[in-house]
C-alpha cells in the first residue's frame, strides 16, 4: 500500500512539474531575453509629464515668466510636456514640446563635459511671437535659417535665468546588467497577455501600472517597456529604487512637482553627437537687450 502512495505522491510532483514549466517556461525564455537584450545605458525615450504650476511657480517663478512672455506659450502648455529623445552612456538628447506645439520648444544636449542647446528653435519661438506683438520686433530679429547652439550660460545671460539644476542633470552610466533570474522573479508576479509576435507582461498598482512588451519567435516587435505614476513624490521606496535602476535619478523634492508621469522606453539607438555648430554672441547679447526692455516696458 505504502508502494502505491509513494507512486501516486510521484506522479503528482511530476505533473506538477510539468504544470510549473508550462506556465513558467515562456517566462523563463523571455526573462533570458531581457538579461541579452534590455540595454540601460542605450535607449531611446517618450516621456508624458503633467506639472504642478503651483508648485513650479514657487520653485521657478522666473523661468515661467520669461517663458511665457517671450514665446507666448500659455502657462497650462508649459505644465503639459512630451519630451522625447535618447541616452547614449553618459550623454542625453532631449525634445521638448509643450502641450498642443507640432515642432519641440527646446533641443538640449547634457553630457559630462558639456551642455548645448538649439539656439535656433528657441529663436524662432521669441521671434514669432514678439513680431507678432509687435512689428519692430520682427525688423529688429532678423530670420535665421541655420540650426545653431549654444551653452546653457548662454541662456542664462539671454533669459536672466539660472539654470545650476539643468547644467547639473545627469544620467549615471548604467553598464551593470540584470540577471537573468532576477528579471525571471519580476515576470512571474505579473500578468501575462499572449499577442501576436510578443508577450506582453503587466503590473497595477492604485499608483502604478508597468508593462514589458516581450518579441518572441522572431518577431520585429521591439522590446518596450511602459510605465506610468501618479503623484510620483508619494511612490513607494521600492518602485523610486526600480526607477532609479533604470538609469533616471530620482529626487523626492522635484518629484513632488509632478503630478503624473508616463514613461515609454525602447533599448538601442544611435550614438549622440554634440554639435559643434554654435551661436554668435552678439545674438546673445541682443535677445538679452530685448528682454531687458521689455521688463522695462511691461514689467
Amino acid at each position: 500500500m505504502g508502494k502505491y502512495i509513494r507512486c501516486i505522491v510521484l506522479l503528482l510532483l511530476i505533473a506538477a512539474a510539468v504544470c510549473l514549466g508550462i506556465r513558467f517556461y515562456p517566462v523563463w525564455r523571455a526573462a533570458r531575453y531581457l538579461h541579452e537584450n534590455m540595454d540601460l545605458a542605450h535607449y531611446a525615450y517618450e516621456l508624458e509629464v503633467e506639472l504642478d504650476s503651483g508648485a513650479l511657480r514657487r520653485e521657478y517663478g522666473s523661468l515661467f515668466t520669461v517663458l511665457t512672455g517671450m514665446t507666448g506659450f500659455e502657462e497650462d502648455a508649459l505644465c503639459h510636456l512630451t519630451v522625447r529623445g535618447n541616452v547614449w552612456e553618459d550623454t542625453i538628447h532631449v525634445l521638448l514640446y509643450p502641450q498642443g506645439a507640432g515642432n519641440p520648444l527646446v533641443e538640449l544636449y547634457l553630457g559630462n563635459d558639456m551642455d548645448v542647446i538649439n539656439e535656433t528653435l528657441i529663436y524662432h519661438a521669441v521671434r514669432s511671437h514678439l513680431a507678432e506683438q509687435f512689428r519692430l520686433f520682427g525688423l529688429v530679429l532678423p530670420e535665421q535659417e541655420e540650426s545653431l547652439y549654444m551653452s546653457l550660460e548662454q541662456v542664462e545671460q539671454m533669459f536672466g535665468l539660472d539654470l545650476e539644476s539643468v547644467r547639473n542633470f545627469g544620467l549615471p552610466f548604467t553598464g551593470d546588467e540584470i540577471s537573468a533570474v532576477r528579471y525571471f522573479i519580476l515576470l512571474a508576479v505579473m500578468d501575462r497577455e499572449k499577442g501576436e509576435g510578443r508577450s506582453l507582461y503587466s503590473l497595477e498598482t492604485g499608483q502604478m501600472a508597468a508593462g514589458i512588451e516581450v518579441p518572441e519567435g522572431g518577431s520585429d516587435v521591439p522590446l518596450t517597456l511602459r510605465l506610468h505614476i501618479e503623484k510620483p513624490g508619494e511612490t513607494d521606496e521600492k518602485i523610486l529604487g526600480i526607477i532609479s535602476r533604470l538609469g533616471f535619478p530620482v529626487d523626492r523634492g522635484r518629484l513632488s512637482m509632478v503630478k503624473s508621469v508616463s514613461l515609454t522606453m525602447v533599448p538601442g539607438g544611435n550614438e549622440i553627437v554634440m554639435p559643434e555648430n554654435f551661436v554668435n554672441q552678439t545674438v546673445v547679447e541682443l535677445i538679452s537687450r530685448i528682454r531687458e526692455l521689455l521688463i522695462k516696458l511691461f514689467g
